[in-house]
């Protein structure tokens, strides 16, 4: 990948990819394999309970962020490093205490 493979991940998959990774039992983080630094990917993120949803962004670790995936939409990182929503729903973006949300077409100011 570091020479210009293309990845493509999707649900648990997408979360298996960085570094910390969300716990699926839970919301809490653990081990991912770090193909993504300090980015975590909660996916389902329309649709999942509130309550793993609010402990998945209370225990995020302070270095990181967590990006919310809806349902039938994708974060997609270009061969620059320019972060974009695709599909139907939205990305929200939660880190530094804030939340930000971005609908398909916005450009996600993420460096990792």
């Amino acid at each position: 990948y570091s020479r210009g493979a293309v990845i493509a991940a999707s649900g648990a998959g997408a979360t298996l990819l960085c570094d910390p990774m969300v716990d699926p039992r839970g919301g809490a983080y653990t081990v991912g394999l770090g193909l993504l630094s300090d980015l975590a990917v909660f996916p389902y993120h329309g649709t999942a309970a509130d309550h793993l949803r609010e402990r998945s962004v209370d225990l995020l670790p302070p270095a990181a962020v967590l990006a919310g995936v809806d349902e039938h939409t994708a974060l997609v990182r270009d061969p620059d490093g320019a972060w974009t929503v695709e599909g139907e729903g939205s990305v929200t973006i939660y880190g530094e205490g804030e939340r930000r949300s971005f609908r398909p077409g916005d450009q996600v100011p993420l460096d990792r």
